[in-house]
């Protein structure tokens, strides 16, 4: 009876010592906030990095775009979903000092092995500000934060972990098009592979189709076509080009180009690799772009359409 009373105790000391620091780091939570904790502003931010036991992502801002540093080369970042993570860090808020011991860093997960290391710099490489995010906290609304330099952890307002902490692909920029289907005044279908081609055109309002060499029109299901071109508001890619997709990529012979003339004089296009019956990932390249993308079967499919598609 005794051996098992030791344990016991044991058991209710951990136990207590657990509820008195969750009741500590919940008092600290309602204590007074730091506002802008890293004391930037995201329109100052033209370079940042993150290190983690995971990886090290370099992102850096051209021509208001964002790129992301991947394999020697950089790749267009999703630009918005940045932005929304540099403002994330400019408006970081914290409450009271949870922690100021050294050895107690590894459990908040923001040491330099656990913690993510965040560095913000401006135009000419100026280190404005840097932070460690570590892991979420009991009440999952905070996120504990440290300094580098520095032994102090806060608790931060939100979930930084997850705005930070993504794997490298999830970074990228999937967008195809991006186009106000409004804007749109031609649609050019051409398959080269079939050596075929239709076009659609708007006439106030309404919309006609017509078959290569494109002499003669017939009205078209407008209702249709104003569907379909609605998914060319913000078309994404289903995946990038990995390693195992070498050797299958062939535009010698395209089997889709989908041409758009735009109300404003530009124009924008797709090309389509060659696809075989079981090609699962079809690739696409687009003129404005440097890196080819990959489409589902399934999203290539419903891109894919006939003129019969189109009429009434």
């Amino acid at each position: 009876m005794k051996r098992l009373a030791i344990p016991l105790i044991l058991l209710v000391v951990i136990v207590a010592a657990w509820l008195i620091q969750s009741h500590f780091e919940s008092r600290q939570i309602r204590g007074e906030t730091i506002e802008n904790f890293l004391d930037i502003r995201a329109d100052q931010v033209e370079r940042f990095s993150i290190l983690s036991i995971l990886d090290t992502l370099e992102f850096t801002k051209r021509d208001g775009r964002w790129f992301l540093a991947y394999d020697s080369a950089f790749k267009r970042a999703d630009s918005l979903s940045l932005e929304n993570v540099l403002e994330a860090a400019a408006t970081i808020r914290v409450g009271q000092v949870i922690s100021q011991n050294p050895e107690r860093q590894s459990d908040f997960q923001v040491d330099s092995l656990t913690g993510s290391l965040v560095r913000f710099y401006a135009g000419d490489d100026q280190l404005l500000a840097s932070v460690m995010i570590g892991k979420m906290s009991p009440d999952r609304a905070h996120t504990y934060v440290r300094k580098p330099g520095s032994d102090m952890v806060y608790l931060a307002e939100g979930l930084l972990n997850y705005a930070f902490n993504r794997e490298r692909i999830q970074w990228l920029d999937k967008t195809l098009m991006k186009v106000d289907p409004n804007a749109i005044a031609t649609v050019t279908f051409t398959y080269p592979d079939e050596g075929r081609a239709f076009r659609l055109i708007q006439h106030d309002s309404l919309w006609f189709v017509s078959e290569k060499p494109f002499n003669d029109s017939t009205p078209a299901d407008s209702s249709k076509i104003v569907s379909y071109l609605a998914q060319f508001r913000h078309l994404l890619a289903s995946d990038f080009v990995k390693a195992t997709d070498s050797g299958l990529i062939d535009f010698d012979n395209p089997s889709l180009e989908i041409h758009f003339s735009l109300s404003d004089g530009s124009s924008q296009s797709l090309t389509f690799g060659a696809v075989g019956e079981d090609t699962p990932r079809i690739y696409c390249r687009k003129p404005d772009l440097d890196e080819t993308l990959v489409l589902y079967k399934s999203r290539y499919d419903n891109l894919r359409r006939e003129m019969s598609d189109f009429q009434p």
